[in-house]
C-alpha cells in the first residue's frame, strides 16, 4: 500500500459555496490542520477537504448523496490503517431565500424543514462502505443556511421567473449530532418496532405528524436499505414480497 500527502495544492476554493469553505475552515481550526491536501493512494490521487497536521485524520464534507465516485474515496481513505475518517453532512434545517435582479433583491422568504435528521439517509441510500466502528463517524450539522438566487429570465408561456442558486452561506449550526456506531443508528428507529420488521412496517411505527404516508413509506425504504448497506440491518428473509429485516449482529471495527 502505497501513501503520500501533497500538501501543495492548487485553490479548489471557487468553485465551492462560501457554506462549503465556512465548514471547512471550522474544521481546519478544529483539527490544526491544511484544507485541500491531495493524497495519492497506490496509483490513485484523491483531493480531501482537511486533513491534520499528524495526517492521522482527514475530514471530508458533503452534502449531496454518497455517489460512486465519493464512495471510492471513503474505501481508499480507510485502507490506510491510520486514517481516522470524518464525514461531515450539513443538513438543512432552516433556510433564508433571496432572489436576485442584478444586485438588488426582488424578495425573500423564509423555510423551516421538520424532521431534518432524517434527509441523512437522502444521502446515505447509495453509500457502498459498511460502517467501520473506531475508524470513521458521520458528524451531522443541523444548519441554517442563507441562499442566493440570480434572476435567469421568464420561462413558459405563463412567463414564470426562473431563477439560479449561485452561492449558500452558513447562517448558524443549530445542533450536531456524531454517528459513530450502531447505537447511534439505532437510536434513530422507533422504540416500539418488532425484532423483526418490514420497510412498510417502519413506516408506520415512525409516526411523523405533517408529512404524507406516502413520504413516510419512502423515508422508511431508505433508512432500511442505508441501515442495511452500512451493516447495522440484516436482511433474513422476505414477507409476502417485502424484505424482512433485524438488527445485524456483526460488528466492523477494524
Amino acid at each position: 500500500m502505497v501513501f503520500k500527502v501533497n500538501l501543495q495544492n492548487k485553490n479548489f476554493s471557487k468553485n465551492q459555496t462560501r457554506l462549503h469553505q465556512q465548514l471547512k475552515e471550522i474544521y481546519r481550526n478544529e483539527l490544526n490542520g491544511q484544507e485541500e491536501v491531495t493524497l495519492t493512494i497506490d496509483d490513485s490521487v484523491y483531493r480531501v477537504d482537511v486533513i491534520s497536521q499528524d495526517n492521522s485524520i482527514v475530514c471530508e464534507i458533503h452534502r449531496s448523496n454518497f455517489d460512486k465516485r465519493f464512495s471510492k474515496k471513503i474505501q481508499a481513505l480507510l485502507s490506510i490503517p491510520k486514517i481516522y475518517l470524518i464525514i461531515v453532512c450539513p443538513l438543512v434545517s432552516a433556510q433564508k431565500v433571496f432572489r436576485m435582479d442584478k444586485e438588488s433583491v426582488i424578495n425573500t422568504s423564509y423555510y423551516k424543514k421538520p424532521y431534518a435528521l432524517y434527509s441523512l439517509f437522502d444521502l446515505l441510500v447509495r453509500i457502498k462502505t459498511p460502517l467501520i466502528e473506531n475508524r470513521m463517524e458521520f458528524r451531522v450539522h443541523l444548519i441554517s443556511e442563507i441562499v442566493t438566487k440570480q434572476f435567469q429570465g421568464f420561462f413558459g408561456r405563463t412567463l414564470r421567473r426562473r431563477y439560479k442558486t449561485v452561492d449558500r452561506e452558513l447562517n448558524s449550526i443549530e445542533k450536531t449530532r456524531v454517528f459513530k456506531n450502531r447505537n447511534d443508528f439505532i437510536e434513530l428507529l422507533p422504540s416500539n418496532l418488532p425484532p423483526k420488521f418490514t420497510r412498510k412496517e417502519l413506516g408506520q411505527a415512525l409516526r411523523l405528524p405533517k408529512i404524507s404516508e406516502r413520504s413516510v413509506q419512502r423515508l422508511a425504504g431508505r433508512m432500511t436499505y442505508s441501515l442495511w448497506r452500512l451493516g447495522i440491518l440484516e436482511r433474513i428473509g422476505k414477507q409476502k414480497q417485502a424484505y424482512l429485516y433485524e438488527y445485524s449482529t456483526i460488528k466492523r471495527d477494524n
